[in-house]
């Protein structure tokens, strides 16, 4: 008889833990919904930021060429053309232009 009791009491107990659980199942759904849709929100947000990231570290790169390629052509262009000028200007003003220094002055 008290092999009976304790499984009815068992079975009782079950059943009561079930109802519970059934009880607080549309909460638990519910939060663990909201779980998802921050997870999902937060996926996303860390896409674009990435993305975000990507784009202007390419945007840096990009300026950093472009640069890099004015400078190159200053240099190679317009620097010699300022030499040239530098350099007619120094011998319009009297002296001997040796590229980098003024030799003489012609009196």
């Amino acid at each position: 008889m008290e092999f009976h009791q304790r499984l009815s009491q068992h079975v009782d107990n079950s059943k009561m833990r079930v109802e519970r659980i059934i009880k607080n199942l549309p909460e638990a759904l519910r939060r663990l919904s909201e779980i998802v849709q921050d997870i999902d929100i937060t996926r996303v947000q860390e896409k674009n930021r990435i993305a975000n990231l990507y784009t202007s570290l390419d945007d840096d790169v990009s300026k950093t060429l472009q640069w890099i390629v004015h400078l190159v052509s200053y240099e190679r262009n317009e620097g010699k053309q300022l030499e040239r000028r530098n350099k007619l200007r120094k011998l319009k003003k009297g002296g001997i232009w040796t590229g980098s220094v003024q030799a003489t002055n012609i009196i």
